[in-house]
């Protein structure tokens, strides 16, 4: 948090909320990396409010799983280790499977219309470099697959268990010079499986983004792409692995 100011002072409104929404973006946007101390009164001071909204805040980012509080150390950024990734993957995938297999009857086309914007969105901000925006859209896709599942119990675990794997995809989105189409490609595909309807086919479709998505990250850092052999991951679990070579996974 050394240097120019992350942060500028809030407007008003619901200050929890605002400064929540503030760190978040931060983070997506990888201004906060993993790891690092979440300081309440400095954090009070940057946003010129008072050290309870951000200890409120602090509480509501670790309910989504963004951030970490250690008894005698404080808050501080998510830093998952390779085995909470390839646990969280694993999760993700099976839930995710359930959560689209669900929603199916219930998207029609207002709801393939908002999951087609946000498609396009993810497309727009990764090809302009911006993949803090594409991480909260990416994030925003994969949200409204779930609500429309209305399954509020898979929602709610899916919430916690990928807000901090979204963070970590962006982070490693800074740092590749590629513009991952097959990732925007394979969100318009769970778009059309979703509208087809037949179980068999989205989870396939599903399981596919998750190696698409994930085959392509690890490729952009060298360390990673030397791991991957020259073969595409089979599962999420074998994803994860993979990244647990990168530094950027463990915040260095």
């Amino acid at each position: 948090m050394k240097g120019s100011p992350v942060f500028s002072p809030l407007r008003q409104g619901s200050v929890r909320t605002q400064v929540a929404e503030a760190l978040r973006k931060a983070i997506y946007a990888g201004k906060l990396r993993p790891g690092d101390p979440l300081l309440e009164m400095q954090l009070a001071k940057d946003l010129r409010v008072s050290q309870t909204s951000v200890r409120e805040a602090l509480l509501q980012l670790e309910q989504l799983g963004l951030v970490r509080r250690f008894p005698n150390k404080g808050t501080q950024v998510t830093n998952l280790s390779s085995k909470e990734i390839r646990e969280r993957l694993d999760i993700r995938v099976q839930l995710e499977c359930m959560a689209a297999i669900q929603a199916a009857p219930h998207v029609g086309k207002r709801e393939a219309k908002e999951l087609r914007r946000l498609a396009d969105l993810i497309g727009e901000a990764t090809a302009d470099g911006d993949y803090g925006t594409g991480a909260q859209a990416d994030l925003q896709f994969h949200s409204t697959m779930w609500e429309c599942s209305g399954n509020t119990t898979i929602s709610q675990v899916l919430h916690q268990v990928s807000a901090p794997l979204f963070a970590f995809v962006s982070i490693l989105r800074t740092r590749s010079s590629r513009n991952l189409k097959i990732v925007l490609h394979s969100h318009r595909e769970i778009v059309d499986a979703l509208l087809d309807g037949e179980p068999a086919r989205i989870r396939t479709t599903v399981e596919n983004h998750f190696a698409d998505s994930y085959e392509q990250l690890m490729k952009s850092n060298d360390a990673a792409a030397k791991r991957l052999n020259r073969s595409v991951p089979a599962s999420a679990s074998q994803l994860a692995d993979t990244a647990s070579g990168n530094s950027l996974i463990h915040g260095s």
